[in-house]
């Protein structure tokens, strides 16, 4: 439910041929202050994206601006995947931090990721961006990630064709080295977002002065679990199977008092 004078603002930015999808929250009163949210890799926004909408919304009716997005060639933006690579979303982050805060100069900014989000969102605060950062198991490696994601390839080979020939990860590795596109969860992976991926490791912040944290989340974080597809085999009886729209506030209200503080810390 959107809070009393609360207003969500839907809308593209543009960015040179492209166009990046947003969805801006604005509370009913003056702000606390901004959160932009970058969100994790393409493949697991079907199942968080619900959860992310609603954390959005938690931060707008208890006073805060927020601003979400598509990065480009996922969701709503335009350009197809296979177009486009780590690099183009780190672009996409710094370019919609600019945006965002050149809205409102006198608000501060929180940067929180989840996921690649959280990897991405390291990056762009290690270079000045932002004056805060939060993150929700950030992605140690993107290359690791990517070749963990293959995983599903080979589970979808084995259920899709149970009596055909076999593909390794290395297999379909050696295909994508050789300029090839493999598809994985529906989405065409492509050379470059591979070689690329080798350059994208989660920078822990430095002592900047600035505040910054991390969390891990656990199962009790519902669809917002990134670890769920790949995580050990639950013990004989155990339900492997998560609510879609769970209430989380033992999630989200601590780390709303963390960001409000660090606003607080950052203001005065």
């Amino acid at each position: 439910m959107i809070g009393l004078g609360c207003v969500e603002n839907p809308g593209y930015h543009s960015m040179g041929k492209n166009q990046i999808y947003y969805m801006h929250f604005l509370p009913g009163e003056k702000a606390l202050g901004q959160v932009l949210l970058a969100g994790p890799f393409v493949s697991e926004r079907p199942l968080t994206y619900g959860m992310w909408i609603k954390w959005a919304r938690y931060l707008n009716v208890n006073g805060l601006e927020v601003l979400m997005f598509d990065y480009r060639g996922t969701g709503e933006s335009s350009e197809e995947f296979e177009s486009v690579c780590p690099d183009m979303w780190l672009e996409d982050l710094e370019e919609m931090a600019k945006w965002f805060t050149d809205k409102n100069k006198e608000n501060h900014l929180i940067i929180h990721g989840l996921g690649i989000g959280g990897l991405l969102a390291s990056i762009v605060f290690d270079k000045g961006i932002g004056d805060g950062l939060l993150m929700w198991s950030p992605t140690p490696s993107m290359n690791q990630m990517l070749y963990t994601t293959l995983r599903q390839r080979c589970a979808s080979d084995l259920v899709l064709n149970p009596n055909g020939p076999r593909k390794t990860r290395k297999d379909y590795i050696k295909d994508i080295e050789n300029e090839e596109l493999i598809e994985v969860e529906g989405f065409q992976w492509s050379k470059r977002l591979w070689e690329q991926s080798f350059g994208y490791n989660y920078i822990e912040p430095k002592s900047s002065g600035k505040p910054w944290k991390s969390v891990e989340l656990k199962k009790d974080a519902g669809p917002l679990y990134l670890n769920r597809l790949f995580a050990p085999p639950n013990p004989v009886g155990e339900s492997r199977l998560f609510e879609l729209d769970p209430n989380l506030d033992h999630i989200f209200q601590p780390n709303l008092d963390w960001i409000i503080g660090s606003l607080k810390k950052v203001r005065d």
